[in-house]
């Protein structure tokens, strides 16, 4: 006689994907229940690239396709303009201390411009225009000391004769802008750079790798390899010495080494943005639905939630008060990231052999 299976199992295993279905949407609708507001929020028709609060939280430059729009911290819009620069810009940065602006130009204007900036009159004056040889200027980033200033700039197929897109590190110095070394190049290169807090590195990203080269003579550092020809969505170098990235899970390596320490699983999706706070303890992400959170990187703890939509372009004030999202739709918000609670505890380590870090030969240009 033939042994049949009692016919409830089926229902039992029904009854179960029922229960976790109900369970994700309750956490889901608590998770947005629970999100806070932004404190101040703006509708532009901006096409939004980048974005950046300037060392004491007063303007907000942003970087979009007709120049750079000013704001104050009551995101109106202010008539400060950089004279005869109206070409479309796809990156901006303020100097550590304030004094100078970076700005990176997207397609049709291939220049980083740099402009001293007078506080008094509010006012620009363009110091120094650097030509480059490619489609745009991805990402700038200043020193942490203000000496160099890194960039990557994106060379399309057009420019390269090759099917994939390649990344451009170059680092200039300012005292001069002349570039320091040799520059570093990226297959599919991540829009992110890295410092290290003693200026002494910087971080790149692309097709299946994150690595490291000293800043002052372009020598590789440490790297971190990925398999089966994937890549990293995003990384970040924290003031304390640590480096995010996300790769199936958020990750953090030491900078120093970049060997692993520990690594968490996102709550809904992989992290396509990592933002440290200034002191290096908490991680703004954007791995659940339709906003973002903050994390206590020492614990993986949810500190708070906020609702928006598609983040293209975020940053943390110097004093760690409030962060500034610039999403795909135009839209300027600024969020309350102040008295975050404290947590107790210790990282849960879970190693993931895919991104553990080997040594290092020198990256191919």
């Amino acid at each position: 006689m033939t042994a049949h299976k009692p016919s409830f199992d089926r229902r039992l295993f029904n009854i179960g994907i029922i229960f976790l279905a109900i369970a994700f949407s309750i956490s889901h609708t608590s998770a947005q229940e629970d999100a806070q507001p932004p404190i101040l929020q703006l509708s532009t028709d901006i096409q939004i690239f980048d974005l950046d609060l300037n060392p004491d939280s007063q303007l907000l430059a942003v970087a979009g396709d007709n120049g750079v729009t000013f704001f104050d911290t009551t995101l109106t819009e202010l008539t400060i303009v950089l004279p005869e620069y109206t070409a479309r810009v796809a990156s901006v940065r303020w100097s550590p201390d304030g004094t100078m602006l970076a700005t990176g130009g997207g397609l049709e204007d291939h220049t980083i411009r740099i402009w001293d900036f007078d506080a008094t009159t509010l006012t620009f004056t363009e110091r120094t225009t650097i030509s480059v040889y490619a489609d745009f200027v991805s990402v700038l980033k200043w020193s942490p000391d203000g000496t160099m200033l890194a960039t990557l700039s994106v060379l399309g197929s057009a420019l390269t004769n090759r099917p994939d897109i390649t990344g451009n590190v170059q680092i200039l110095d300012t005292n001069n802008w002349n570039g320091i070394g040799e520059p570093r190049f990226v297959t599919d290169p991540i829009r992110a750079l890295g410092w290290s807090p003693d200026s002494t590195k910087v971080a790149v990203g692309g097709a299946s790798i994150i690595y490291t080269f000293d800043a002052n003579t372009a020598d590789a550092e440490w790297r971190i390899g990925f398999l089966n020809a994937t890549s990293p969505t995003y990384f970040a170098w924290s003031p304390s010495n640590e480096v995010a990235y996300s790769y199936n899970r958020l990750n953090v390596v030491n900078g120093t080494d970049g060997t692993s320490l520990y690594s968490f699983f996102p709550e809904f999706g992989v992290p396509s943005y990592i933002l440290w706070n200034p002191l290096g303890d908490f991680i703004a992400t954007d791995d659940i639905p339709n906003g973002f959170r903050i994390m206590d990187i020492n614990t993986g703890t949810t500190l708070r939630t906020f609702t928006t939509n598609v983040v293209r372009a975020m940053d943390w004030s110097d004093d760690g008060d409030l962060i500034v999202t610039g999403t795909l739709n135009g839209e300027i918000a600024i969020w309350d990231a102040s008295n975050l609670p404290s947590v107790e505890g210790t990282p849960t380590i879970t190693p993931n052999p895919t991104t553990t870090p080997r040594p290092t030969p020198t990256p191919s240009n």
